[in-house]
């Protein structure tokens, strides 16, 4: 009978532990504003403009009825039977301070802990957001800056829901960071329930984030042309878009700014955009379009790349040959292969070099059109000299 106890115990932890899991990877803290502009940031308490939004991101409504969360100084509790629909939102916010109409009413809901002056208080420098389920175990946790991870917090009782109290994680690893912010600009995933989060251009408070996008891009290619490398895009629509920065990489994980691009700010037409870039890496490229908000936020396109190889820089001489003597000359020492093909398509010469310039001795050849052939293994080009 024991034993049946243990194993009965253990698959109900087992279930508690995937349920818990589970609800992590579907409830988050989707969006928050930290930092309000103005006098709101804290002057009118506990009508302040803070607020902060959570997403379903399950096809099933879940039941959040009895949970809360804390920055350590106060804590909301969500009213029991509070479910948010499938793929749905819930927001929390003071009506009169952020001017929003949220499904919880903070300063007037009655559901809030912590001393009254506290609520709806984030601090603007380091602090942490974390959401528990009703068991006080953590569903979601953000931080900025260090945080400022407190050793407790206990919530007051609301209707049915017991008071509770929890300890925080005192390592930063058990939080999602969401980086810097600014006065008056509001954090975001950058889409719903992501893990990337970034400065909202246009707060969606209770609506999905990436349903108005800062630009339509349609198009971004790159295009080598000779020793340059044409760079072109094209954007159906553009919502405060500031300007576009290339950035280029030799490996694809490391890039640099090498050109600025101001954007139209607001547009509704088809707009074309094109560089260069003069100065391609020898070896491949990788290039991709930042675009910046007029607030600073920012997103990229996809990543592209060409390949650029000096063997285009090369030349024979002199053309026509009568001595007998030619001199191949490249701006490249890496290694290459070398062909040369008569006029009827037979390879009369085969060989490796690495070394820039080197020399042929065409006596043994008969008089009449060659071609010469280069390649480094990823790019060859050919280029044709007459013995005569």
């Amino acid at each position: 009978m024991k034993k049946q106890n243990h194993i009965l115990k253990f698959l109900v932890f087992i279930l508690v532990t995937f349920i818990n899991r589970d609800l992590k990877s579907q409830i988050y803290i989707n969006e928050i504003m930290v930092n309000p502009s103005g006098t709101n940031d804290g002057a009118n308490m506990p009508n302040t403009a803070e607020w902060i939004e959570l997403y379903n991101s399950s096809a099933s409504p879940i039941n959040i009825g009895c949970w809360f969360f804390t920055d350590g100084d106060f804590a909301v509790t969500f009213p029991a039977g509070t479910t948010i629909p499938a793929g749905g939102y819930y927001t929390v916010a003071s009506a009169s301070g952020s001017g929003l109409s949220p499904n919880l009413n903070w300063a007037t809901c009655g559901c809030t802990s912590g001393p009254t002056s506290e609520v709806g208080i984030f601090t603007n420098s380091a602090e942490q957001v974390i959401l528990y389920n009703s068991s006080g175990t953590i569903v979601d946790a953000i931080i900025w800056s260090t945080g400022q991870l407190p050793d407790a917090m206990t919530t007051s009782v609301v209707g049915s829901c017991s008071s509770q109290s929890v300890t925080f994680p005192a390592s930063g690893a058990t939080y999602e960071s969401i980086g810097s912010h600014s006065d008056g600009v509001a954090k975001e995933r950058s889409v719903d329930g992501g893990a990337t989060w970034q400065n909202a251009s246009t707060p969606t408070f209770g609506a999905t984030n990436d349903v108005v996008l800062p630009i339509e891009l349609v198009d971004f290619s790159v295009e080598l042309n000779n020793k340059i490398v044409n760079i072109s895009w094209v954007t159906l629509t553009e919502l405060n878009n500031d300007f576009f920065t290339i950035e280029r990489s030799l490996n694809g994980l490391t890039f640099e700014s090498i050109k600025t691009i101001s954007g139209a700010g607001n547009s509704l037409s088809v707009i074309n955009y094109s560089t260069v870039d003069e100065e391609p890496f020898t070896g491949t490229s990788y290039y991709r379009l930042k675009q910046t908000d007029f607030n600073g936020s920012y997103s990229y396109s996809n990543i592209e790349s060409v390949y650029f190889s000096n063997l285009n820089d090369f030349d024979v001489y002199p053309n026509p040959n009568t001595s007998g003597l030619l001199t191949i000359r490249s701006i490249k020492s890496s290694k290459y292969k070398l062909k040369i093909i008569n006029n009827i398509g037979q390879i009369v010469f085969e060989k490796y070099f690495d070394s820039m310039i080197n020399e042929l001795d065409l006596n043994t050849f008969s008089k009449g059109v060659y071609t010469i052939q280069i390649n480094d293994g990823d790019f060859f080009v050919t280029k044709q000299f007459l013995y005569q």
